[in-house]
């Protein structure tokens, strides 16, 4: 194609170059360019809850796929996403009002970034007199008496090692311990007395 003398195509190359492609050609690449628009907005609509939703269900399916899986390349790979979805918003001069759910969504990324990079951050629960096993029964069953509120296993699962520390520190691999507990495959000797005063002094249901 010709270009003019500042070296870029005249105004009306994009036109020009259009009327060169086979109308089949033409209404195929129409069509594609109209789909990526629209999962391009449907991407950065999504409301945040269920992104947040969608990246437990994502989680716990890929710890549930992989002993080797690890949290922190999940959440570098949807931060990733995120900034690709906000430049191109940026460069298509989308509203601010739009970026809402996007940017709220970013933010929990990089909370759980920290919370898996920084020791201490995040933590509300530290329980020194309790091993992870026992911190994790105690939440399962604060969850099973009505107590906590968990939409599954999964969200339970992320809260304990967002923000939760046992006498060995902060929580990992607590899907697979859930796991365990609810298979009997781990013996809680000292629980019971833990059970027992939460039933007392609570007046709820017994795990």
């Amino acid at each position: 194609m010709i270009e003019n003398r500042n070296g870029k195509l005249p105004e009306n190359h994009f036109l020009n170059y259009m009327n060169l492609i086979p109308s089949d050609s033409l209404k195929s690449i129409c069509d594609d360019e109209i789909k990526k628009e629209n999962q391009f907005q449907k991407d950065l609509f999504k409301s945040f809850e269920k992104r947040k939703s969608e990246y437990i269900i994502r989680k716990g399916r890929l710890v549930n796929l992989s002993h080797d899986f690890r949290e922190i390349e999940l959440v570098k790979a949807e931060l990733n996403f995120c900034k690709n979805i906000i430049k191109k918003a940026d460069e298509d001069n989308y509203l601010f009002d739009f970026y809402f759910s996007i940017n709220k969504y970013n933010t929990f990324l990089e909370d759980r970034y920290r919370i898996l990079t920084e020791p201490d951050f995040g933590i509300l629960h530290q329980y020194e007199d309790l091993n992870s096993q026992e911190v994790v029964f105690l939440f399962l069953w604060l969850w099973k008496s009505n107590i906590f509120k968990f939409k599954n296993q999964s969200a339970l699962s992320t809260y304990l090692e967002s923000h939760c520390a046992s006498s060995n520190g902060k929580l990992k691999g607590t899907n697979a311990i859930i796991t365990k507990i609810k298979n009997n495959e781990i013996d809680l000797p000292h629980m019971h007395h833990y059970i027992e005063r939460l039933n007392t002094s609570l007046k709820y249901i017994k795990f």
